[in-house]
């Protein structure tokens, strides 16, 4: 099955970039996945004792498992919210990873098998982008499929009612 992977901030910057995804993966009929990865904010990190998984034998404590099922459960409402009349009739779904996001991109694009990534390009400020690379930049030379690249001050719907074709390995 070809899967279109979408990552996400949760934002409405997110506007544009999923909103061509899901013309995308209609067009193709395939099943999309919106990914989000976040990192652990300091409140989950801030009572070692009873937070802190690396800390506790056994594994992950209440409060971290508690967070990041708060933080699917949020993801899985923005996206129904904000695009659920768009989504009718197609497959989709909603993954949530913690990590650095770049790295957990390239991830679950070969866990999933994805066949194309659909991805905002960042905006970075001059001199750090020298250093570091924009986000985009990195996942297209890691991904194991090619990476479309979405300027985030595009028009959302510029592209409505035009053909375009996507050819996947």
């Amino acid at each position: 099955m070809e899967r279109i992977l979408c990552p996400i901030k949760n934002t409405q910057s997110d506007a544009v970039v999923m909103n061509y995804a899901i013309a995308l993966a209609r067009e193709r009929n395939t099943e999309l996945v919106f990914f989000h990865a976040t990192a652990i904010p300091f409140s989950v990190w801030k009572n070692p004792l009873v937070e802190n998984p690396l800390l506790i034998p056994g594994g992950f404590s209440w409060g971290f498992a508690n967070w990041i099922e708060g933080e699917r459960t949020r993801t899985r409402r923005f996206i129904a919210m904000n695009y659920g009349a768009q989504l009718n009739g197609l497959r989709w779904r909603a993954e949530v990873e913690i990590g650095k996001p770049t790295r957990e991109i390239v991830d679950i694009a070969y866990r999933e098998e994805a066949r194309l990534i659909v991805m905002t390009r960042g905006e970075k400020l001059w001199p750090l982008s020298l250093i570091s690379g924009v986000k985009a930049e990195q996942v297209s030379r890691m991904a194991p499929c090619p990476v479309v690249t979405v300027l985030p001050h595009q028009i959302a719907n510029s592209w409505a009612g035009r053909s375009f074709s996507v050819a996947l390995r």
